[in-house]
């Protein structure tokens, strides 16, 4: 049986047929599922590494403990950028998690115009203060 859009899934991701895949008809939807979380991870996959010079986000990824992931490519669904901004202009209670929040914070500046809403958290700023010796901080196992 196919999880509903809001379940939580362990599957692989399975372009373009994953559950987690947010349609546009859902966006209205994600918008209000992100907003009302406590804790929320959010990803983006780019084409490159400079927002400044043109690097934009192709997709963002969500997740919310105990609450499963979804995934907005907007490649598939160009209109699932003005729902990201809506959420990131919204969201102004919770925690943020981000892993390296000076990349996440300028592509969101960049593409969407607006701030990360949420008190933010960086896996990456937290793994340096546990042991500023390890690196790199990316490959933190259970941590990050």
């Amino acid at each position: 049986m196919q999880p509903t859009l809001f379940e939580g899934t362990h599957q692989p991701f399975t372009w373009p047929d994953d559950p987690r895949l947010v349609r546009k008809n859902h966006l209205g939807a994600l918008v209000q599922w992100a907003v009302s979380q406590k804790e929320l991870v959010i990803d983006y996959e780019t084409n490159g590494l400079h927002p400044y010079r043109g690097a934009k986000p192709f997709s963002v990824g969500f997740f919310a403990p105990d609450k499963g992931a979804k995934i907005v490519d907007f490649r598939l669904t160009p209109d699932g950028e003005a729902a990201v901004r809506d959420i990131f202009k919204t969201r102004d209670e919770g925690i943020t998690i981000v892993f390296n929040s000076s990349f996440e914070t300028k592509h969101t500046r960049a593409t969407f115009g607006c701030e990360l809403g949420g008190q933010l958290f960086d896996g990456m700023a937290a793994a340096f203060a546990l042991n500023e010796n390890r690196l790199p901080y990316g490959k933190f196992g259970a941590l990050s």
